[in-house]
């Protein structure tokens, strides 16, 4: 996922390979975790804000979820938020090759529908 490549041959000068591995794989799967919490909170944002749009929730729904949850409906982070929730679907296909940040999830979530290709359905990617 990082980008770095590591001399298997080095197996043999490690110590306890077994619990290196453990710990590699416990890494890896944190940096999943934190790109599927990010694109979660998306996806909470957006439904909230097109609920609250289409009339399913009002205004003051909107506000108290906001509020719960530390973000003001007009700020840049709600944007973000909201933007990287409506990317969640493509994102989730390309989960192991999305960076584990979220101004760098929004960033992608801004590219043009063949940039993205280019980057990440073609094997590129911005992960480094």
């Amino acid at each position: 996922m990082s980008g770095i490549t590591v001399n298997q041959s080095s197996s043999s000068l490690r110590k306890n390979t077994t619990l290196t591995d453990e710990y590699v794989e416990k890494y890896m799967q944190a940096t999943t975790d934190a790109v599927e919490s990010i694109l979660n909170m998306g996806l909470a944002v957006k439904e909230v804000y097109y609920k609250s749009k289409n009339g399913e929730l009002n205004k003051h729904d909107l506000e108290y979820f906001c509020k719960s949850v530390g973000l003001d409906p007009k700020s840049s982070q709600f944007r973000k938020y909201k933007c990287i929730g409506e990317k969640e679907p493509i994102f989730r296909q390309y989960l192991s090759k999305m960076p584990q940040t979220f101004s760098v999830l929004y960033e992608i979530a801004t590219l043009d529908a063949d940039t993205f290709d280019m980057m990440y359905v073609r094997g590129s990617t911005l992960k480094n």
